[in-house]
């Protein structure tokens, strides 16, 4: 189903969704996890966006080095983990500005993604896709919109390819990514 005469593929669920399975493919893939993070799967603020890529960023240690800029999922890891970044990793004054509520979200998020991960495709890819909208309430923020019956319509479109691309090429979700185009 399509809203508002947009194409299937450029629907908000079907990026969100692309976006948390690259993600669960390979969480160091930072514009993935810029858009899950960004979605109604966990709902991070821009300004949490923002430090988040500049926690992920050491500074230099001496003038006229540069900045080494490392990846956002360690960080996001990190903070869900330890509530502080791994010393000599990143910028920990940016990660200290990331308020109380945001870091709580991200340590659901990075909870949620690090089990649902344990388990990767068990069960086909299907099922990965409807336990992902499952695990991060993508499901339920998805129908409380306007048009939500519809928006969620796209996502069973969505796990209704998901079976018929794994019956033909199995459950490679690496290909099923490159697939949806992600």
């Amino acid at each position: 189903y399509v809203v508002g005469g947009r194409g299937f593929w450029s629907q908000q669920q079907v990026e969100d969704l692309r976006a948390l399975l690259a993600v669960v493919a390979n969480p160091l893939d930072d514009e993935a996890l810029f858009g899950a993070l960004a979605s109604p799967a966990c709902g991070v603020l821009p300004d949490t966006l923002w430090l988040l890529r500049r926690a992920a960023t050491t500074p230099p240690e001496a003038e006229g080095e540069r900045e080494r800029v490392g990846h956002v999922w360690p960080a996001v890891r990190d903070l869900a983990e330890r509530g502080e970044l791994r010393e000599g990793e990143g910028d920990p004054e940016a990660a200290a500005q990331i308020p109380g509520e945001e870091r709580e979200r991200l340590r659901a998020f990075a909870t949620r993604l690090e089990g649902i991960r344990a388990r990767g495709a068990e069960g086909g890819l299907e099922t990965l896709v409807e336990r992902l909208a499952t695990a991060f309430g993508y499901d339920l923020a998805t129908l409380v919109r306007d048009h939500g019956a519809e928006r969620w319509a796209n996502v069973r479109k969505l796990m209704r390819l998901a079976r018929e691309f794994e019956s033909r090429e199995g459950p490679d979700l690496a290909a099923f990514l490159d697939y949806l185009g992600g």
